[in-house]
């Protein structure tokens, strides 16, 4: 794949429709009437859903336009006069006529596309992120680290920061030690972090990391109490 050249990035955000491309294209070129391909490079955030990064290529220009990070996009058809949410991935490859209409691989056709954007959550917060790091250094899970760039396609990479974040899919398989455990090793390891184990519980629940629950006792048979007749 021939590289092309990327217009108006630092605008990519306030950008949403497919019009705002061809406005770009229209302000740098004076062209109104031209043909483009949608590209959609998907990506797994570190919460483990799936985000598509999305870019209208002028392919006769050299050139792309970039719209926000979205998951999702709502549009008019030819079959409803109201607008309709579907997956970003639909739009993979779609051709863009020159009316700004968007026609995907089995023939569908798409007016007044307009992005969704995805909140790209690069960073928990300190409190989280001080238990899942004694978590996974107690588990010794550093693979739960990984480069939000990874599976994205090489083209797509320069649109994405290259932060390590914690991939919340890998988080999930972590085979959690006791509350009890977590609580003891963070009283030693930071001595000024106090919380709760249910705090504990509660963070790692959210983050998928199951936390064995701890067996009742098994206590000796009940005595037998006489019965008198």
């Amino acid at each position: 794949m021939l590289a092309s050249v990327r217009l108006q990035e630092e605008r990519r955000n306030s950008r949403r429709t497919i019009a705002d491309a061809f406005e770009v294209v229209h302000q740098v070129f004076g062209i109104d009437k031209i043909r483009a391909e949608i590209q959609i490079g998907l990506m797994r955030l570190a919460s483990g859903k799936v985000t598509g990064l999305v870019d209208v290529v002028f392919a006769d220009l050299g050139c792309r336009v970039s719209l926000p990070t979205s998951a999702r996009f709502k549009t008019l058809t030819d079959t409803s006069s109201q607008r309709q949410v579907f997956e970003i991935s639909l739009l993979d490859r779609a051709d863009v006529c020159s009316n700004g209409s968007v026609v995907i691989a089995d023939g569908t056709r798409f007016r007044a596309i307009e992005m969704i954007p995805t909140q790209l959550p690069y960073e928990t917060s300190e409190l989280e992120k001080r238990i899942l790091q004694h978590v996974i250094a107690l588990t010794n899970r550093y693979d739960c680290y990984r480069s939000i760039r990874e599976d994205v396609p090489e083209h797509l990479r320069d649109q994405i920061p290259d932060i390590r974040a914690l991939d919340y899919g890998r988080l999930r398989t972590i085979e959690s030690p006791l509350l009890k455990v977590i609580g003891s090793y963070i009283e030693e390891n930071d001595p000024e972090l106090k919380v709760s184990s249910q705090k504990i519980a509660g963070i790692l629940a959210m983050c998928g990391v199951r936390v064995p629950r701890r067996r009742p006792r098994v206590g000796s048979a009940p005595t037998a109490v006489p019965t008198t007749i």
